[in-house]
């Protein structure tokens, strides 16, 4: 539990007990809610036994690009403030990591992760639009090249055309 919370911590580019950056409790909320759903979807009888720490990884390093700071004065010192998962930021990241079964069970899966936020955030609502397979590569393919490195992902194709073509 601890140690995913401090790899959740640590891919979304947050420290835990450090002076100088501050995590709203919505925002420990939100990430103690997706340390849940994925320790959930790892041993959920109906979903495919096919991801692994890396997709979670993945998921929260692109969850790290929507997260947005604001900077407080004090008297003594500045404060920084994290906030921005959003629902329609988690669904997006969702897609993008943990795709690649059929539709039924990747809406379990969403389910599963959305569920385990609300727990923690009542208001935290899934969103009805969904990306289809073309639109999700597409926007993909058109990160700029310092996010895409950032980001670090790539994207697997699996043809089942069985015409034995390729694309690159």
């Amino acid at each position: 539990k601890d140690d995913q919370k401090i790899l959740a911590y640590g891919c979304l580019g947050l420290r835990i007990n450090n002076n100088q950056q501050v995590v709203d409790d919505r925002l420990q909320s939100i990430i103690y809610g997706l340390c849940q759903g994925y320790r959930r979807i790892l041993n959920a009888p109906n979903l495919p036994h096919i991801y692994h720490d890396r997709d979670f990884i993945y998921m929260l390093r692109e969850l790290r690009f929507e997260l947005t700071s604001t900077v407080n004065d004090g008297e003594d010192d500045q404060e920084i403030r994290f906030a921005g998962i959003t629902p329609k930021s988690l669904l997006r990241a969702l897609e993008d990591n943990f795709n690649g079964i059929s539709k039924d069970e990747f809406e379990k899966l969403v389910e599963i992760f959305f569920q385990a936020v609300q727990e923690q955030c009542p208001d935290f609502r899934l969103p009805s639009n969904r990306r289809n397979i073309p639109t999700i590569l597409s926007e993909s393919m058109k990160l700029d090249s310092g996010r895409r490195r950032l980001y670090g992902r790539y994207k697997l194709i699996i043809d089942e055309s069985e015409d034995e073509s390729a694309v690159r």
